[in-house]
């Protein structure tokens, strides 16, 4: 099913005026260049700090990640509201 999704994900993006591009974990790391990754790092977007008893995003395919700078002035703090 999954591996169906994924088909059916390049030829949109194949018909899109902004297509998708597939990377690797490694390629998608190096974005964060020197910036902190948190936790739970970069995984499965489902994944991702997700609300207790929520449902999962079955597609593993598409991953996030969040990155800190480091040395910043909220460095020891947790997150902050808006």
């Amino acid at each position: 099913e999954e591996l169906e999704q994924i088909r059916k994900l390049v030829k949109l993006s194949e018909r899109s005026s902004s297509p998708a591009v597939s990377r690797s974990l490694d390629e998608i790391a190096a974005f964060f260049g020197t910036f902190d990754v948190v936790e739970p790092g970069i995984v499965p977007v489902g994944e991702w700090r997700p609300e207790p008893g929520a449902a999962t995003v079955p597609l593993a395919s598409v991953v996030g990640g969040v990155g800190r700078k480091p040395g910043g002035r909220n460095d020891d703090a947790g997150p902050r509201s808006p």
